[in-house]
């Protein structure tokens, strides 16, 4: 005869990976938590907010378990705002069949950069710089035989 136990364990350790830092306004990304060492299998939950108050829980896009069921990985897609600059982002990892409300959590604090801009002035051209990318403001004077060209670079500013 044999018995067998399932011995419950609440997961050990949560990671957030990040693409694509910093984070610019407008754009949306898949940002990835692992969540490992739970017994069944941990749940991912995801959660944006200002740490000290109640965070908002954020829809995960999808969660799969590895083949050994060690580790849970959760996508959330992330379309970041201005407001959202300075705000939290946890992932927390919880064992469902767990009575007690042991997680592990991975936080980071977003860091949002407005959309990249570009202004031409005298004469209007029809050039795209649409990916464009640097973070700080320039100017770009050039001469040419009969136009003088003022280009102004405003790009990923902070937005807060």
């Amino acid at each position: 005869m044999f018995l067998f136990s399932l011995v419950s364990v609440p997961p050990q350790g949560a990671d957030i990976s990040i693409p694509g830092q910093p984070l610019t306004s407008g754009r949306s990304y898949m940002i990835k938590c692992r969540v490992w060492g739970s017994n069944p299998p941990g749940r991912v939950e995801w959660f944006r907010g200002f740490r000290g108050l109640p965070a908002r829980p954020e829809a995960s896009y999808n969660q799969s378990v590895s083949a050994d069921g060690n580790v849970t990985t959760s996508y959330l897609r992330y379309s970041p705002a201005p407001e959202h600059h300075g705000q939290t982002l946890t992932c927390r990892g919880v064992n469902g069949e767990m009575m007690s409300s042991q997680t592990v959590e991975d936080t980071v604090t977003l860091d949002i950069f407005c959309e990249s801009t570009f202004l031409n002035l005298l004469p209007a051209e029809e050039d795209n710089f649409d990916n464009f990318q640097t973070y700080f403001v320039w100017q770009l004077f050039f001469y040419s035989d009969t136009f003088f060209y003022l280009f102004f670079f405003v790009s990923s500013l902070e937005c807060h």
